[in-house]
């Protein structure tokens, strides 16, 4: 009798050792932590000082849908299900790209994911091995060849001034 789990993903997914269970994960929890309304500040820093935090994302394939951007503040948050995240926000998408804007930050470090949701559909879409099927950014544009981005590639540090991120969606 043969192993049920001997063939546990289909050949591709096991040449390039992709663990679709950690895609469905990540998207999950982005949707999770989005929300239309704004989060209630949790103090992060000790002095209570604040600052606002811009971010423009570009490269969406098309404007179907809408982008879901989630801050978390976090390696212990990142990424959660919903309660987790710091701040979320839904924009529509023009002329391939959608702008945001956070204020009354704590200071300390963050991550963003965006996600395209492409039919509005509050889901990443995967494929049968369970990679995105629609578009996903990370705060520093820093991707892992397999797997979903984790907390040191898109951490960056909020100083007093306040501070604007570019990131690129990757489809």
């Amino acid at each position: 009798m043969q192993s049920s789990t001997a063939h546990r993903y289909p050949p591709s997914a096991r040449r390039f050792h992709v663990r679709p269970t950690h895609l469905l994960v990540f998207a999950v929890t982005l949707l999770l932590g989005c929300s239309t309304a704004p989060r209630e500040a949790r103090a992060q820093n000790d002095d209570g000082r604040q600052a606002s935090l811009t971010v423009s994302v570009s490269g969406f394939e098309n404007a179907n849908g809408v982008a879901r951007i989630v801050v978390y503040d976090a390696q212990g948050s990142f990424p959660r299900p919903k309660g987790s995240a710091r701040a979320s926000s839904v924009e529509r998408i023009e002329d391939g790209q959608v702008q945001a804007s956070f204020a009354e930050l704590p200071l300390g470090d963050y991550v963003v994911l965006v996600l395209h949701d492409a039919n509005d559909n509050d889901e990443l879409d995967t494929n049968f091995l369970g990679m995105p099927q629609e578009g996903y950014g990370i705060s520093k544009n820093r991707f892992t060849s397999v797997g979903a981005p984790d907390y040191e590639e898109g951490a960056f540090t909020l100083p007093p001034e306040g501070s604007s991120l570019a990131i690129e969606m990757k489809y």
